[in-house]
């Protein structure tokens, strides 16, 4: 099988971004997550909770040797949060997408960012059809500037064609 990605999370960040990275370092202390993931490689995404409603607001990823923890965690990266919660109501969480063995073992390695690359492109995909207004700059110009009437960008306004029906039915199971 190789490598593969495990979730962990979501965790519940207070909304003081000075207090985030703390509370996480608890929560990970006190939980079943508590071996190692703070250090792994991999993805994580910054999202707000309205509700049953999770927005991705963020999308990073690391294969520094420093960890999904302090990637996720940087100054630059809580100026994003801290625009997204002054504007924005909800509960701040985040996600981490570690990589691991096939042996079920943290990877790391900047041999993996191939990998983890395609992950953070991906996720990001998902998370702009779940949200435009998503944060990230970089991997976003075609996703923003590309339309696939009724599939991807705007949305058809009124009854689809035939054809988009069958389309959206199967790449997005609608």
């Amino acid at each position: 099988m190789g490598n593969y990605f495990e979730v962990w999370g979501p965790f519940e960040l207070p909304r003081n971004t000075e207090e985030m990275r703390p509370r996480v370092k608890e929560l990970l202390a006190e939980s079943e997550y508590n071996d190692g993931v703070d250090c792994a490689i991999g993805c994580y995404s910054f999202c707000l909770q309205h509700g049953k409603t999770i927005k991705p607001w963020y999308v990073g990823m690391t294969v520094a040797r420093a960890g999904l923890l302090s990637e996720a965690f940087q100054e630059h990266k809580l100026e994003n949060y801290r625009d997204v919660l002054n504007t924005r109501r909800g509960k701040p969480l985040i996600f981490f997408f570690a990589l691991l063995t096939d042996e079920g073992r943290f990877a790391f390695g900047s041999s993996h960012r191939q990998k983890i690359l395609w992950l953070e492109d991906t996720l990001m995909g998902m998370a702009f059809s779940r949200n435009p207004e998503i944060l990230n700059i970089k991997g976003m110009r075609w996703r923003r500037e590309i339309v696939v009437n009724g599939l991807m960008g705007e949305k058809v306004r009124g009854r689809p064609p035939q054809g988009v029906m069958q389309a959206r039915r199967a790449f997005l199971g609608d």
